[in-house]
C-alpha cells in the first residue's frame, strides 16, 4: 500500500465532551486511533483536522494521504502548499498527494462566520509575550494536553491545567482545553516532534475552527535565527483558509527580549511555565536546561525574585555546564552578558553564562584544527600512495627485458 488512509471519521458528544476521532491505516504500522477532545461546544465534524495531523507522517514514510471524509478544497490546497515546503526542506521526503472523499449535496455548506480570536497558550515566555501584544484582540486561550505533556501523565496534566485555569481567570479570558494523541502517533513512526508540532497546531486550529476566525501561534525563534522547523513564520500561515487565519507571532524578539518585555507584568512573572522535564509535583523543576536559562535571563533583567514559579535558587554551576547548540541560544546568552557587563553588578552570573559560550567556541576551534590535521594527513597519504605507485610502475618497466 502506498497510501496512508484516514478512515472511520466520527464526531461524538458525550457528557459534555466533544470528540472527533478517526483511524489511520497503513501497511507497516497497522491501524492507529487518532482523536481530539474538548468541552468547548463549537468544533468541526469534518475530516479537515486529520489532514495536517497526518500529512507529515505520510511524507516522512513516502506515502500519499487519503481522507475518507469530506474536506474543503481550502484545506487540501493548504496541505499541498505545506507539503511543497517540507519536500524542499528534506531530501527524501515524499511530495504526498492529498485527497478526500467527495461531499454529498449540502454536506460541506459554508460555515457561519466565527467571531473568536484564539491564541495557543502553554504558560511560557512566548505565549505571554504574544498575549501581552494582542490582549485587546484575543478572546480565548487554547491549551493542548498531549503536546508537551503526554496524555497518560494525568498528575502532571492536572497540575498544569489547574495553574493555567487560574492564570486565564486572572487575565479574564476563557481557557479552551483540548486533548489529543497526535504526538504519540508521530513518535510511533519516528517523526520528530520538532518537525510535526506546527502541523499539529494547525490540526487543533481546524478542530476549533467553527469558533474562531483567527488563531495566533507564538513564535519560538526570532527572525534572524529562523531555520526549517515545524512551526515557522513561512509555513504556519500556509494553513490558513478562507474562514480561518493562522498568524505566526513574535519573530521580532528573541526569548531574552521577550522576558525583558514581561518584567513589568506581575501576572506573567508569577505564572511562567517553561519546564519540559515533567518532574512530578513540579510546575518548573528549576534544574533542566530551559528552566536554568529562563532563570538566568530573569536574573539578568532583575526579575527572578518576582517569578514565584521558580522556587529554587539558580544553580550557577549547572547553568555553566549547559550546552548551546543553536545560534539563537548563543545569541540570547550574548545579549544577557552584554547587559550584565554594562551594569557590572552580577559578575558571578556573567562568569556562569560565559562558560558555555567559551566551551562552544573552543570545541569549534578544536574541531577545525582536527579537521585540518585530518585533511593534511589524507593529502600526505595520497601523495605517498601516488609516489609508491609511480615507483612500482617504474620498477616493472625497468625490469622487463626489451624485445629485439
Amino acid at each position: 500500500m502506498t497510501t496512508l488512509q484516514i478512515e472511520n471519521v466520527r464526531a461524538t458528544l458525550e457528557a459534555g465532551v466533544s470528540e472527533l476521532s478517526a483511524v489511520a491505516r497503513w501497511s507497516r504500522y497497522g491501524k492507529r486511533d487518532v482523536f481530539f477532545r474538548t468541552t468547548h461546544p463549537l468544533v468541526t465534524s469534518s475530516g479537515a483536522p486529520f489532514v495536517p495531523a497526518i500529512l507529515l507522517s505520510a511524507m516522512h514514510r513516502k506515502l500519499d494521504l487519503e481522507v475518507d471524509a469530506p474536506v474543503s478544497d481550502d484545506v487540501i490546497q493548504a496541505a499541498r502548499r505545506v507539503a511543497g515546503v517540507f519536500s524542499a526542506w528534506h531530501r527524501g521526503w515524499h511530495l504526498s498527494k492529498v485527497a478526500a472523499a467527495s461531499a454529498a449535496a449540502g454536506e460541506m455548506q459554508t460555515p457561519p462566520p466565527a467571531n473568536g480570536v484564539a491564541m495557543f497558550f502553554s504558560g511560557g515566555v512566548d505565549s505571554f509575550y504574544s498575549l501581552q501584544k494582542h490582549r485587546s484582540e484575543i478572546t480565548h486561550l487554547v491549551f493542548v494536553s498531549g503536546f508537551d505533556i503526554p496524555v497518560r501523565h494525568l498528575a502532571m496534566r492536572q497540575l498544569v491545567t489547574t495553574e493555567l485555569r487560574r492564570t486565564a481567570e486572572r487575565i479574564g479570558l476563557p481557557l479552551v482545553e483540548v486533548e489529543t494523541n497526535l504526538r504519540e502517533l508521530s513518535d510511533s513512526v519516528a517523526l520528530s516532534w520538532e518537525e510535526q508540532h506546527g502541523a499539529a497546531i494547525a490540526a487543533v486550529a481546524y478542530f476549533l475552527a467553527p469558533a474562531f476566525r483567527k488563531v495566533f501561534v507564538p513564535s519560538t525563534y526570532a527572525l534572524p535565527f529562523v531555520v526549517p522547523y515545524g512551526s515557522h513564520p513561512g509555513v504556519d500561515p500556509l494553513w490558513s483558509t478562507k474562514h480561518l487565519d493562522l498568524v505566526h507571532d513574535g519573530i521580532e524578539a528573541t526569548r531574552f527580549d521577550k522576558i525583558g518585555a514581561l518584567i513589568s507584568w506581575d501576572l506573567a512573572l508569577q505564572s511562567l511555565r517553561v519546564c519540559y522535564a515533567l518532574v512530578e509535583g513540579r510546575y518548573n523543576c528549576c534544574r533542566c536546561k530551559k528552566c536554568l536559562w529562563t532563570m538566568a535571563f530573569l536574573r539578568a533583567h532583575g526579575a527572578l525574585a518576582q517569578a514565584r514559579t521558580f522556587d529554587k535558587p539558580l544553580d550557577l554551576r549547572a547553568l555553566s555546564e549547559t550546552t548551546l547548540e543553536k545560534p539563537e541560544e548563543r545569541y540570547r546568552f550574548i545579549q544577557a552578558i552584554a547587559m550584565l557587563e554594562r551594569r557590572g553588578d552580577d559578575p558571578e552570573l556573567v562568569d556562569a553564562m560565559s562558560k558555555p559560550l567559551h566551551r562552544r567556541y573552543a570545541l569549534r576551534r578544536n574541531a577545525t584544527r582536527s579537521l585540518t590535521r585530518l585533511r593534511q594527513s589524507a593529502r600526505a597519504s595520497l601523495r605517498r600512495a601516488a609516489r609508491e605507485c609511480r615507483e612500482f610502475v617504474r620498477s616493472q618497466f625497468s625490469s622487463t627485458p626489451r624485445e629485439n
